[in-house]
């Protein structure tokens, strides 16, 4: 639907004096349909930022002095194909338009995730100029057409072919974005879909994708789609029913039922919110009273007052002082991890075990008896788990983190920074069906028993990755394509806490009561740490342990809603 000026087409009568409306202000969208814009949350802080205008689609780029400031779309997308335009209203200098991951576009630069074309006719990908095509100028369109899933980018000008890129490498991140990067007081507007007379620079043609969507200068390439909401792909999960967080006041009396949860958890994570008390947590494959500690390196403990049953709707605790005490609020993170448990026997260094798999939402539970020699362990996911926590039950062990790169671990249970080790990950990667454990004492010794929380990323539901900080308040944005309800994260070059932060606790932003799981202390509130948006998160932040300038940091997030069905915040 377009937004005509001026008149109420409801029927009630409520309609606006038009003054100050022009034809060109009247863009595609609606209630149920977001199309991308140029994201002004996702700025480059190292640097004067462009100025934002026309909703967001027209940015020019102040004088660096030959130095360049960016945009990026506030859609990313890591499979499907999708078109947009992009219009060059003023080319002083060096303008680049095309694709890149977040990562590359905070400042990353050995993330080799970003294909360009350059007004001086080069294509650019990565570092590598791998074509020389038309040049382009003042009123020329832009039109890129990528195909994530098939990893293919097209360049056109004024509709016209220039070059076809093919085999795009994410690297860490597989959640591509359009961006432009321009300087010295470069000028364009971007139509994503909802005006192809790029605020009234153009005469209005109307072409619509394939599904009967968008305003487009040039009909787009077949196949390829607006980037909008209502074209991305329909969540498959409901997130409500595999990730929940409940709060609750202790009254120190027996077998209480905690409700509201939406589902029977079988991990339950819980922490007392006021009181300095132990992170316990609990999971159906060890069975109701056995908890371990992630601010410890102890044994499992079984206490009967503790977690008493995995109920319908959530779970039945004690009277134990952690999670119970009278006037004392508590929080608990639940997940759920499928229906059955599935066992797996032992084959030479490969530990035998159970699993229980959520395949769909991307989340499972292990256990598995050490051999003591590199193995491989049945993880059930169906595909690579991203992030994995382990610990040895029987031992006291450290918490054995694995997130994402095969020569490094972290520990939960500690402020360290990431260390390199073979012993923990044998140097190998999960694959869809295993992940590999050295001879590391915390993840594999023989005869021991281990539990393990394995993760992976699923589309409107849940995100893993990395971003990099800048140490400025205006922090960078990280895109998990949805609003999180969850996030948990840990800087990796130098030593400091781990922290979560949720939307149960702080409902409107800014996002800033965290619960260290390290360690047993209060939930902290600072100053503002983050805004939970429709489609991610922001910085606002300078501390070190949030966003320190060229820092690494691990996330994972899981989702309140699919930016699907978001609203824009």
């Amino acid at each position: 639907m377009s937004f005509l000026s001026g008149h109420d087409h409801s029927g009630n009568g409520n309609s606006f004096d038009s003054d100050g409306f022009a034809n060109f202000d009247n863009m595609l969208g609606s209630s149920t349909n977001n199309f991308a814009t140029w994201n002004p949350l996702a700025r480059r802080a190292a640097l004067t930022n462009p100025t934002y205008s026309e909703g967001n689609l027209k940015i020019v780029h102040p004088n660096l002095s030959g130095n360049a400031t960016y945009g990026v779309s506030s859609i990313g997308v890591d499979s499907g194909k999708y078109y947009c335009e992009i219009l060059a209203l003023d080319v002083v200098t060096a303008f680049s338009l095309g694709i890149a991951t977040m990562l590359q576009w905070n400042g990353d630069g050995n993330r080799n995730s970003f294909i360009s074309y350059k007004n001086d006719g080069d294509i650019k990908k990565y570092t590598n100029v791998s074509s020389a095509e038309a040049t382009y100028t003042d009123g020329d369109i832009i039109g890129i057409a990528f195909d994530i899933t098939s990893e293919t980018v097209a360049f056109y000008k004024n509709n016209a072919l220039q070059h076809t890129v093919t085999s795009i490498d994410a690297g860490y991140e597989a959640t591509y974005h359009v961006f432009a990067q321009c300087s010295t007081n470069d000028k364009h507007i971007a139509n994503f879909g909802q005006d192809s007379s790029f605020a009234d620079n153009k005469t209005a043609q109307g072409n619509q994708d394939v599904n009967g969507i968008g305003d487009f200068f040039y009909a787009p390439p077949s196949g390829f789609l607006a980037l909008c909401t209502e074209n991305l792909p329909e969540p498959t999960v409901d997130p409500k029913n595999h990730f929940n967080t409940v709060l609750w006041t202790g009254n120190a009396t027996d077998d209480r039922s905690i409700t509201g949860v939406g589902f029977q958890p079988d991990f339950v994570w819980i922490k007392s919110r006021n009181t300095t008390n132990d992170h316990l947590l609990f999971d159906v494959v060890r069975g109701v009273g056995k908890y371990m500690r992630s601010n410890a390196n102890d044994t499992e403990t079984s206490i009967a007052d503790t977690l008493q049953a995995f109920e319908t709707d959530g779970f039945e605790i004690g009277a134990d002082s952690r999670l119970n005490t009278n006037n004392d609020p508590v929080i608990a993170w639940c997940w759920k991890a499928g229906n059955a448990n599935t066992a797996f026997s032992e084959s030479g260094n490969n530990p035998a075990g159970t699993h229980r798999a959520n395949v769909p939402a991307g989340f499972s539970i292990v256990s598995y008896v050490g051999t003591g020699s590199a193995g491989t362990v049945s993880h059930g996911l169906g595909a690579a788990p991203e992030l994995m926590i382990i610990k040895n039950t029987g031992v006291n062990d450290n918490w054995a983190v694995y997130f994402g790169d095969n020569t490094d671990y972290a520990i939960l249970n500690t402020t360290a920074g990431r260390a390199d080790s073979a012993n923990w990950w044998n140097d190998t990667s999960p694959t869809s069906s295993v992940f590999t454990v050295g001879t590391d004492h915390s993840v594999n010794a023989d005869g021991e028993n281990y539990i393990a929380y394995c993760w992976r990323s699923i589309d409107g539901f849940s995100k893993i990755g990395e971003y990099r900080g800048n140490g400025n308040a205006d922090g960078p944005f990280v895109n998990t394509g949805f609003r999180p309800a969850f996030l948990l994260m840990k800087v990796l070059n130098t030593a400091s806490d781990w922290h979560i932060l949720d939307s149960a606790r702080d409902v409107n932003n800014p996002i800033q009561s965290t619960i260290d799981p390290n360690s047993e202390a209060v939930a902290g509130s600072g100053s503002d740490r983050f805004d939970f948006t429709s489609n991610g998160f922001k910085l606002r932040q300078t501390s070190g342990s949030y966003n320190g300038n060229n820092s690494d940091y691990i996330y994972m997030a899981f989702a309140e809603t699919p930016i699907k069905y978001s609203n824009p915040r």
